[in-house]
């Protein structure tokens, strides 16, 4: 389960980016660094990339992204709350909701399960115009909610 949601977000940033921008040489090496399994040296190549642009987003949403799949949640939790201190206008590239999104899976596979329920809540209630993603519908945010307080129990 938790390989296919990484697929799905690794496709999600690759499809948001590369139609937007030509990847520079260095983001395109960090992110071969991760598809070979190398992924030690991606955190530091992409460590490296937030050095020299730290307001990019698909960085730092990279970065946790290796984290995550490294089982590194809090590191992971870290990367996406730095987003938040980068003004809204920088914001283009991955929505707010999908920030939110993968931050509560995040909560979640920590064990955090409060947060994750609090971050799905505020995921509700970010969009406008609402859920333009079909996989992110607003049942689906309910069923997450609904599983999430039945697994406390």
């Amino acid at each position: 389960m938790k390989q296919l949601h990484f697929a799905v977000y690794i496709f999600l940033i690759f499809s948001l980016f590369l139609p937007a921008m030509s990847l520079p040489q260095d983001f395109k090496n960090a992110n071969e660094l991760y598809f070979q399994g190398e992924l030690e040296k991606a955190i530091s190549a992409y460590t490296e990339l937030i050095e020299k642009e730290p307001e990019n987003i698909s960085i730092w949403v990279n970065l946790a992204l290796v984290y995550r799949d490294l089982g590194l949640y809090s590191e992971a939790i870290s990367s996406l709350k730095h987003i938040s201190y980068i003004p809204p206008s920088e914001k283009t590239a991955i929505s707010q909701e999908e920030i939110l999104n993968l931050l509560a899976w995040l909560y979640y596979y920590s064990g955090k399960i409060k947060e994750a329920e609090d971050t799905f809540y505020q995921v509700l209630h970010s969009t406008i115009p609402p859920f333009h993603h079909s996989t992110n519908s607003p049942i689906h945010y309910f069923k997450c909610i609904f599983w999430l307080r039945k697994s406390e129990h």
